[in-house]
């Protein structure tokens, strides 16, 4: 075998090496992609929906409120407030003193001090991330007397949700680098055995 034939299968081997590794990182950005842009739907379509979901919680609260004496107000009760297991919601009066609060994780050790001030850490969360629902309380002339506020966040579904493409990105340009380098790696040794093979074909021939 000539010095011209095995230089040239070394380089095809190496060209076709090289297509490989750029169909590998175009196809692991557009799978990315792809994903982040379908994660970013279904984020919005769950958001939606808890808004939705907490809306109806907060006025079936103002309905049971202010129907003290209707017959369903126990179906109500346990169809729709009770069902809420995943939005995080804390009551409070109109002074913004929280009254109660559902679906929150705390320390059983807590002392009365440190409950509350973890609380009130969870109601500023909630201001950060959306407006109270306010719920009127109306007199027999229908005319409003006082109200609450509901305050709520995000459930753990959507923050996980929210933060999956990222954590996929992340996961698919580490995957791209190290093909990357693999790559690069076996290029380098690709190289030095054309060169090793070349050296023994001339001293072969000489």
């Amino acid at each position: 075998m000539s010095n011209n034939t095995v230089f040239n299968t070394k380089s095809d081997l190496y060209t076709n090496k090289s297509k490989y590794k750029w169909l590998i990182i175009i196809t692991a950005i557009l799978i990315g992609t792809a994903s982040i842009y379908y994660t970013d739907i279904l984020v919005s379509q769950l958001k939606e929906r808890e808004e939705r979901q907490i809306t109806l919680y907060a006025k079936t609260l103002e309905y049971t409120a202010n129907q003290q004496d209707n017959q369903n107000l126990g179906f109500i009760f346990e169809e729709i407030i009770v069902p809420n297991y995943s939005i995080p919601v804390i009551l409070t009066d109109d002074s913004g003193k929280p009254i109660e609060h559902k679906n929150l994780e705390f320390d059983k050790n807590l002392n009365p001090e440190e409950f509350e001030k973890k609380l009130g850490e969870e109601l500023s969360i909630m201001k950060d991330e959306h407006e109270p629902i306010k719920i009127n309380f109306r007199d027999e002339n229908n005319e409003v007397f006082g109200y609450n506020l509901v305050y709520y966040k995000n459930s753990k579904l959507l923050y996980q949700l929210r933060y999956y493409p990222y954590i996929q990105l992340s996961v698919i340009s580490i995957f791209g680098i190290l093909t990357f380098l693999v790559f690069n790696y076996s290029k380098t040794a690709e190289q030095n055995r054309i060169w090793v093979g070349l050296a023994k074909e001339t001293a072969h021939q000489l």
